[in-house]
């Protein structure tokens, strides 16, 4: 009934100190929610590429960037629907990938 009043509370904290109460619930998934929308723009407006995927047209960052958003997607994914155990083997692979990768370029994500 008063679900409101949470929304606006969580609205106004996340104005003033970038996430609300709620996201660290189950931070995971808030981070894995936007972050590959955030690492896809970075992609289209990148200036410049980390100096060993440097290839003078920025594909090779590109292609790492998209990777990392597939991780985080892979891992929402087995966060929300539990699949079978076979198709959660396949994701597990494409999760670790994209998270290691943007573990190792971490600091290389600005534009």
């Amino acid at each position: 009934m008063f679900q409101w009043i949470n929304n606006i509370k969580w609205f106004i904290q996340r104005g003033r100190r970038g996430y609300a109460d709620c996201d660290v619930w189950w931070l995971c998934t808030y981070l894995s929610e936007w972050l590959p929308k955030a690492l896809r723009q970075l992609a289209k407006e990148t200036h410049g590429a980390p100096n060993d995927l440097f290839d003078g047209t920025g594909e090779r960052w590109e292609k790492v960037l998209e990777t990392m958003a597939q991780g985080f997607e892979a891992r929402n994914i087995i966060d929300e629907n539990l699949p079978e155990k076979e198709e959660e083997e396949r994701l597990e692979r494409i999760a670790n990938k994209g998270l290691l990768l943007f573990v190792k370029y971490f600091k290389d994500l600005w534009d």
